[in-house]
């Protein structure tokens, strides 16, 4: 490869990889809009309880992030659930809108509780879902 080709490559990495930050960041506020319409509805926090009710483990999930922000092992853990369950229910979470994945610099994520379910006041519908 001669010294012009591998400057368009690398040329074309650096645009690919500007497109895929701008990507995501259109992700990201188009998950916000449908969070803020979301909280609008009437029936959201019907949603919400559907949530916690199609995922066995969710409302454990989203309660273990309470007190601090947690990566899949530190939630794996202190659940005692499989790496997969954990991620399954993560992703879950997430698609719902009411947990956030922020990538570390190791490459893992911690997942937050979004702006949503504080407003929703999710933590208290997540309570009634807990086996006593």
């Amino acid at each position: 490869m001669s010294s012009s080709e591998k400057d368009a490559s690398t040329e074309k990495l650096q645009i690919d990889s500007s497109r895929m930050d701008n990507m995501e960041a259109d992700i990201r506020q188009i998950k916000q809009i449908q969070q803020f319409i979301v909280s609008a509805l009437p029936e959201r926090k019907d949603r919400i309880k559907e949530v916690f009710k199609e995922k066995a483990g969710a409302a454990e999930l989203f309660l273990a992030l309470y007190k601090h922000p947690q990566t899949q092992k530190e939630l794996m853990e202190s659940l005692k659930m499989s790496q997969g369950n954990v991620s399954k229910i993560s992703t879950h979470l997430d698609d719902a809108g009411l947990i956030i994945p922020i990538k570390q610099a190791d490459g893992s994520n911690k997942y937050y509780w979004s702006d949503l379910a504080q407003r929703l006041k999710a933590a208290e519908i997540a309570k009634q879902f807990i086996k006593k």
